[in-house]
């Protein structure tokens, strides 16, 4: 509103789901008189994304998957952009879908789930797979009893929280957190 008043014009968007990345791609084309342009990144993008996401197809599993953005504990639905990177690496999200896109849980539900790999998009906070074996009944959880917990590190967090034109290297963590050494280096 302030910058409004100024006589500004303002644009804000809310980026949620896997559609909305490329819906505010050309949307900002359109107010920017950039269209073709807009275009080319969101054809890119698709490219990038559909050339990890048949890597990943080759996966021969598809593990359950608790992702945690923070330890309040928030975590992402099956349909937020996040929980959409998630089935795209070939994973499973643990989480029902009808408690949101963005839901704070409970810690039992994590525990009741059993997920065999956890994502910790809070690591470069401190939050590490040693702290949440801690929390009362985390220890028996598959994950971290197999030792499959990635802990982000924050250029990792970045891009996966970002939900843009990076959302294909987003991707890329995932698969190799889930798969490693499927993509190979």
């Amino acid at each position: 509103e302030a910058l409004e008043k100024l006589g500004l014009t303002v644009y804000a968007v809310n980026t949620q789901t896997y559609d909305d990345i490329f819906r505010t791609a050309r949307n900002l084309g359109r107010l920017v008189n950039r269209e073709a342009e807009a275009e080319a990144l969101v054809a890119r993008i698709n490219q990038q994304v559909y050339a990890l996401e048949s890597q990943a197809a080759k996966a021969k599993d598809r593990p359950t998957v608790y992702y945690e953005i923070d330890a309040t504990p928030y975590t992402v639905g099956p349909d937020s952009f996040i929980g959409t990177l998630i089935k795209k690496a070939r994973g499973v999200n643990v989480i029902p879908a009808e408690l949101g896109l963005f839901p704070k849980i409970s810690p039992e539900l994590v525990v009741e789930k059993n997920p065999e790999v956890i994502v910790l998009g809070d690591a470069p906070y401190g939050v590490t797979a040693a702290k949440i074996a801690e929390r009362p009944g985390w220890a028996g959880i598959r994950a971290i009893q197999d030792g499959r917990v990635c802990e982000l590190t924050k250029e990792q967090t970045d891009v996966v929280h970002r939900p843009g034109p990076r959302v294909a290297e987003g991707l890329k963590v995932l698969i190799d957190c889930f798969h490693p050494g499927l993509l190979g280096e």
